[in-house]
């Protein structure tokens, strides 16, 4: 019997698997229309955001027939780490753009389905205005464990997912050889990483300092050299020594590697404010705690030169309005957002 008019479905799907396929169905038979939110929108490629939002938006079509899809629409969030408010009310702002995009007339009765396993299902309890629906688990699945399995195995089975998705993702690997190729690179090298800390007597926590460098309208960037992360733009940065204060380790990361032409104390006094950021998941490398000092340069005509050397391929200044999410490192993108309110 169908209780509601729409069941929003919230999920990464990186891949979707037999245990998302569960939650669908039941939300299929309890709504007479189901909004899948794709979350971690807008990302770059890596292991564990594997599958863009049209990539994994195929997958779950299909598995369903011509006119359950008729009966599926699709919501696309980006992953605000900082700001559950700005998340939620962007969720909420899409269901009620789907809704009134159907032309329907009247209130709808909404509500939130999806699988209370832990900590990370917390969301389900944000929307206290939609009806909230656990739908029990029987089926154990783990898409890590398939990520796991495309990046070691050659003959890739996929345990636990459809057929339709294990063809999609065998197709995908073939057709998209350079993107995999650096996924696995990137995935060799994290797995080697972590394997160095293996044997500390317990799970370490890493600490870093990063430089959010803006003059007018501009702000300071480089393109990372090594992985994780090869290729994309990052804020300059890097690890804490023992022996120093955070306001120095973003002065000496910031010098090493982008050579800033500011002398230091202009650049200490041109300090706004320092902020830290410690989402759990937001480094692959394992926990990892940053501090990013906010620095507002004086507007001038002309920008200071750079020169990218240590860490970075490249050092250079890039338009605020033109910063995109889709090739950023880690969380860098939302900590501009957070300090400069792109």
């Amino acid at each position: 019997m169908q209780q509601f008019d729409y069941l929003v479905f919230i999920g990464r799907f990186q891949p979707f698997h037999a245990g998302h396929k569960m939650v669908m169905d039941s939300a299929l038979s309890l709504s007479k229309r189901v909004i899948i939110v794709l979350g971690s929108h807008n990302q770059p490629r890596s292991f564990t955001n594997m599958w863009l939002s049209h990539e994994r938006q195929h997958m779950i079509l299909s598995c369903y027939s011509k006119e359950e899809q008729s009966r599926i629409d699709f919501a696309y969030q980006e992953t605000f780490a900082y700001n559950n408010n700005k998340w939620v009310a962007s969720i909420q702002n899409q269901v009620d753009d789907i809704i009134h995009k159907e032309g329907r007339v009247g209130p709808a009765k909404v509500g939130l389905i999806g699988h209370a396993k832990d900590y990370t299902s917390y969301y389900l309890k944000l929307f206290p205005t939609w009806k909230s629906v656990n739908v029990a688990a029987s089926i154990l699945t783990n898409a890590t464990d398939t990520r796991v399995e495309l990046m070691e195995t050659k003959e890739f089975k996929g345990h636990n997912l459809l057929p339709t998705v294990i063809e999609y993702i065998k197709k995908w690997k073939y057709h998209n050889v350079h993107d995999y190729a650096l996924m696995k690179k990137e995935y060799e090298h994290i797995k080697t990483y972590k394997e160095a800390w293996k044997t500390a007597p317990y799970a370490p926590t890493f600490v870093t300092a990063d430089s959010v460098v803006v003059q007018s309208g501009h702000i300071l960037l480089v393109t990372r050299k090594f992985m994780p992360g090869e290729g994309l733009l990052a804020l300059p940065g890097g690890f804490i020594k023992e022996y120093e204060l955070i306001v120095d380790a973003v002065i000496r990361e910031l010098k090493e590697e982008t050579k800033l032409k500011v002398p230091i104390p202009v650049l200490k006094g041109s300090i706004k404010e320092i902020r830290v950021f410690d989402a759990p998941y937001r480094s692959q490398r394992g926990r990892t705690i940053t501090h990013a000092a906010y620095i507002h340069l004086q507007d001038a005509t002309e920008l200071p030169k750079v020169t990218a050397r240590d860490d970075a391929k490249y050092a250079a200044w890039y338009e605020l309005g033109t910063l995109q999410r889709n090739n950023m490192f880690e969380d860098h993108y939302d900590i501009i957002d957070e300090m400069v309110n792109l």
